[in-house]
């Protein structure tokens, strides 16, 4: 009992108990001591528990100051506390003082109102009654209260909404699971707001532990708290506010971290800010918000697994003291998750290698953002990295004092040096990660760069032998100095004032030195072999023979002339004779001779690159006519359309030179895409012949009069007919089939456009092109009522997040109510309704995946270009984080930033 009450008190104290303090306290007494205890000079008192009725010994739970703020304690105080209070009244304005509020304060000084009070007779014989609580209710004292002293009643108040009700609260298991429940959201703001709101009211019912209140306390220096989107747009030069997209994330497939996906796109829609690709001045701040937002949950998140794991009592025992510490030392240790080059494995592919080093950077779980662009050289043994790191804005901006009890704001130098630290841990993790993929991999350019990536602060290259002796010196790999690692393997970087790193050079470039491009990068003038699995996949014996353009040759010869023209009209006619001279193709040599009359006669000078571009892309003068075509369909001027297509048809049947012949077919492919899904699926059109691109007018003449003739039952016979010649032109265009299914649609044959349907499932690539066949074969199948396969495709529909996606959900819903038993299924027995009706269920993804194997043959043949263009397409369906940052390493161009 001594030990629960240590404070004796005299008979000469000045003490009482309150009466009626809470209904729930059997038997404990609760009241506040005057005297008999030591105060801070001018103090007023202390609100105590007894040990008894007899109030002979009490212990302390806070002081209250001569302005009436609670400030808790359970030691005597010698000078009044130099902190904010942490519970107080204050009178609403304007009510000369007869109405105020009371308010829970934050350690860092944010009041939160959770109740309300009147006062009667201010200035005279003042009395204080609860009126209201705001919130939830702690406490089952009747409202309004009695009129009582000021003491009584703050004193009382206390311990309703603060004292007890913790007290309560602390006596319930912490449930974890429902802070981060409150996050499985896409709204950040709301789930933020909502958390806030959760610990702020953690006096009451449910209320939050102290490793609950360290999350709150980073969320709020994260400067996130309480903003919208709005207040994070910025003006865009055109006056229009950017408002900026938000979706919080949760990378399940691999950190399992937080990812704030944020963006702002100008009035054209382009991404002129995303936090990785791109950045702007006008932005930073903004930027940053999101970025130290991600990073509170993420430090959160690994902190809470942490003291689960290893801490005794779990997250609900660590006060918000030991919080900080460990969540400080948790982020200098980023450094031991890495894997161990020593147990690298033999990976013969460049694909492989580069798929496996982004996995293994997805892989991180990281308390703060860092981005990633990675490449290698010809023989991928060397790799090529850029790490860019937090800036020292995004750092932790607050520290728990241990001294002064609160959270406290961190000087510039401090969040300098986390930076620096956390740049250098940085750095050799992304090493460590590289070296792990191959055992081959010989060497590691890295470049540590400043936000935005304008400057590295650190940059060396890493031999494999010295950075893997150094790395096992550790056996923790925590490596408590980063910087005398990287110094001792040649690392360079310099400190600046105030413990910030200076820029340095860069140990590399993209696209320069080990690093240089040395394939042509168009696919379709690229005329290296292809490796043995790439020939199969492609059908081809190199990437040139997948052209899809039927004007490629001419433009390069376009080009030729231009680039001679730019010397004098002598120059250009010599060039157009020595390419003349040098081709076979009859129609080149045409445009060769008919442009060098136009310069000899005078009707061309040095100013007609126009006129040279011209002559050698539209060969056949269908250009101009497709155009026109384009423009009065676009403008609803069916009659005339259809006028302007008949001309252009009987053109391109009039002109000859893209027939099909016994070794030579021609069909339309509008994507390098499409024209793998022809050498997939298309097999028996091609017959062994060689496969040209036909001309696009060729095609788009049947296609622009398929869709205008289909907006009408009448038109319907021609649409068909049309439809089909686009069928027998482009058989691996998913669009094709859908031009046939939608004539069936007007006709009213809707087995036929079922079939149609699911032919272009069989070749569609892309997400939308299968989505609207399913969406329209399932009102087809309705129709026909066959309502489990209707009820099927729409929900196939909407699971590929297509254009018809909703609308799909929304006939599924009409479909539903209308065929009365109508039951639901499983996935699995989706499918197999579907494969009997005949529809290539699984077509799309296999077709997806196919592609990915085509990406990697094409990497491996060294032809990044396709690689890039079958990959980008396959991981739109092949859902994998991996994949992108892959996609990247083997293209051009700085828009290749990865982040983990």
């Amino acid at each position: 009992m001594t030990a629960s009450f240590p404070f004796e008190l005299d008979a000469s104290a000045k003490r009482r108990a309150f009466p009626d303090v809470d209904d729930e306290s059997e038997g404990r007494v609760f009241g506040l001591v005057e005297s008999g205890i030591a105060l801070p000079e001018g103090g007023a008192f202390y609100l105590v528990e007894f040990d008894s009725p007899v109030l002979s010994r009490a212990r302390i739970l806070a002081y209250v100051d001569k302005y009436g703020r609670v400030f808790e304690t359970s030691e005597p105080l010698i000078i009044p506390p130099a902190r904010f209070p942490d519970f107080k009244g204050f009178s609403q304005e304007g009510t000369a003082r007869e109405r105020g509020y009371l308010a829970v304060v934050s350690r860092i000084g944010e009041e939160t109102a959770v109740g309300s009070y009147s006062c009667k007779d201010p200035g005279g014989n003042e009395r204080y009654r609860i009126e209201g609580v705001i919130g939830p209710r702690v406490f089952s004292a009747p409202l309004p209260g009695p009129w009582e002293p000021y003491d009584d009643f703050i004193g009382k108040a206390y311990f309703r909404f603060v004292g007890l009700a913790r007290e309560r609260a602390a006596s319930r298991p912490f449930d974890l699971g429902a802070v981060f429940a409150r996050f499985d959201t896409t709204d950040l703001f709301d789930a933020v707001n909502r958390e806030i709101l959760e610990v702020e009211s953690s006096f009451g019912e449910g209320g939050a532990c102290d490793v609950e209140r360290y999350l709150a306390a980073l969320l709020r220096d994260s400067g996130i708290v309480g903003k919208t989107r709005d207040d994070l747009a910025f003006t865009a030069p055109d006056g229009r506010p950017c408002v900026p997209a938000v979706r919080l994330l949760r990378t399940a497939f691999y950190a399992n971290t937080y990812y704030v996906d944020f963006y702002y796109a100008d009035a054209s829609g382009t991404v002129v800010e995303n936090g990785g690709f791109s950045t702007l001045p006008e932005t930073a701040e903004a930027r940053r918000t999101f970025l130290r937002a991600e990073a509170a949950l993420n430090r959160f998140l690994l902190l809470t697994e942490y003291l689960e794991q290893h801490f005794e009592g779990g997250s609900r025992a660590a006060d918000e003291a030991f919080c900080s510490a460990a969540d400080r030392w948790l982020c200098d240790r980023i450094c031991v998750q890495a894997y161990d080059p020593a147990q690298a494995p033999l990976l013969e592919s460049a694909w492989d290698k580069h798929l496996a080093y982004a996995r293994a950077c997805e892989m991180l779980r990281l308390p703060y953002r860092v981005g990633y662009e990675f490449y290698s050289d010809q023989g991928a043994a060397s790799f090529g990295v850029n790490v860019f790191c937090p800036p020292a804005d995004v750092m932790a901006g607050i520290a728990w004092d241990e001294a002064a009890g609160c959270y406290v704001p961190r000087d510039e130098a401090a969040r300098n040096g986390d930076a620096a630290r956390y740049a250098a841990h940085a750095a050799i993790l992304f090493a460590a990660q590289a070296f792990s993929v191959s055992s081959d991999i010989e060497r590691v350019y890295l470049n540590c760069m400043r936000d935005g990536g304008d400057e590295a602060v650190a940059a060396g290259v890493f031999e494999r032998a010295a950075f893997c002796a150094a790395f096992a010196s550790d056996a923790e790999h925590a490596f408590a100095d980063p910087f005398a690692f990287l110094h001792n393997l040649g690392v360079a970087f310099e400190w600046g004032d105030e413990f910030a790193l200076r820029a340095v050079p860069t140990c590399f470039q993209r696209g320069e030195g080990v690093f240089a491009e040395t394939r042509e990068p168009l696919i379709h003038r690229d005329a290296v072999p292809f490796s043995e699995e790439a020939r199969e996949l492609a059908g081809v014996a190199a990437p040139c023979d997948l052209t899809i353009f039927e004007d490629g040759a001419r433009s390069a010869y376009a080009e030729e002339v231009s680039a001679a023209l730019d010397a004098g009209v002598a120059s250009a006619l010599e060039c157009l004779k020595g390419i003349h001279d040098r081709t076979e193709n009859i129609l080149v040599r045409r445009i060769c001779g008919a442009l060098m009359d136009g310069f000899m006669l005078g009707d061309l000078d040095e100013h007609s690159y126009l006129e040279v571009k011209e002559a050698f892309i539209d060969a056949y003068g269908f250009k101009p006519l497709m155009a026109r075509a384009t423009a009065l369909v676009r403008a609803d001027d069916e009659s005339q359309a259809i006028a302007v297509l008949e001309d252009l048809l009987a053109k391109v049947e009039a002109t000859e030179g893209f027939a099909d012949t016994a070794q030579t077919c021609y069909r339309f492919f509008d994507s390098y895409e499409t024209r793998y899904m022809y050498a997939r699926h298309c097999a028996d059109d091609a017959a062994g012949r060689r496969v040209l691109p036909l001309p696009d007018e060729a095609f788009l003449v049947h296609d622009a009069l398929a869709q205008v003739y289909t907006t009408s039952i009448a038109g319907a016979d021609a649409a068909l007919e049309h439809a089909n010649r686009c069928i027998e032109l482009a058989p691996a265009r998913a669009y094709s089939y859908l031009r046939a299914a939608r004539a069936y649609f007007m006709r009213g044959e809707f087995e036929q456009e079922i079939s149609m349907c699911s032919k272009a499932i069989e070749v569609a690539w892309h997400p939308a092109d299968a989505g609207l066949a399913l969406y329209w074969m399932a009102y087809a199948f309705w129709k026909l009522e066959r309502y489990d396969a209707a009820a099927a495709c729409y929900r196939r529909c909407a699971a590929l997040r297509s254009a018809m996606a909703d609308q799909a959900m929304v006939e599924f819903e009409e479909l539903l109510q209308s065929v009365k038993g109508l039951q639901r299924h499983t996935e699995e027995e989706e499918d197999e309704i579907l494969r009997k009706e005949g529809v290539a269920v699984g077509a799309l993804s296999a077709n997806c995946e196919s592609m990915l194997d085509m990406a990697k043959a094409a990497a491996d043949s060294g032809c990044n270009s396709l690689c890039c263009v079958m990959a980008a397409s396959g991981a739109r369906v092949v859902r994998d984080d991996a994949l992108m940052p892959t996609v990247r390493s083997f293209s051009a161009g700085r828009d290749k930033l990865s982040i983990r």
